[in-house]
């Protein structure tokens, strides 16, 4: 933000044009990999950009499994 908190017109466009972004960990067992590769599409079709840095996201997911080690 600008001195005393307030965005600028631009600086408020700059950000709307930028596509959100996420990054997703998977841990654990081929099904977790499928739901990810669905949890991907679902977002991508949403207009989110995948990154592979989690600080350049803006959404973080972990899909992790509890049935097998």
């Amino acid at each position: 933000p600008a001195p005393g908190g307030v965005d600028s017109r631009a600086a408020k466009a700059r950000r709307s044009q930028r596509m959100s972004r996420y990054y997703i960990e998977t841990w654990g067992c081929q099904m977790n990999e499928l739901d990810t590769q669905r949890m991907s599409g679902q977002l991508e079709q949403q207009g989110m950009e995948r990154v592979e840095d989690p600080e350049l996201a803006d959404l973080i997911l972990l899909n992790s499994c509890s049935i097998r080690e």
